[in-house]
């Protein structure tokens, strides 16, 4: 794969990386706050957070072996 096909598709994810931060924020918006500031994440919300998490982490790996497989590919 040549080094701008690598960028453009680490470019993408790092797209739907933000869609989901932003879908994350929306979920935790719709926690209701508890005594003080602790916020209490609803059943239902809950594993949608805990979800996208493990999205988010999966794709700030992919997007760093892109990265490194960038830095090592050969230019166009």
């Amino acid at each position: 794969m040549k080094r701008s096909e690598i960028l453009r598709k680490r470019s993408r994810l790092l797209e739907y990386k933000k869609a989901l931060e932003k879908e994350k924020q929306q979920a935790l918006s719709q926690c209701e706050m508890g005594a003080g500031t602790t916020m209490i994440l609803t059943s239902h919300n809950l594993p949608r957070v805990v979800q996208i998490d493990s999205e988010i982490d999966l794709l700030e790996k992919e997007c760093f072996e892109l990265l490194v497989n960038a830095q090592q590919a050969k230019s166009d």
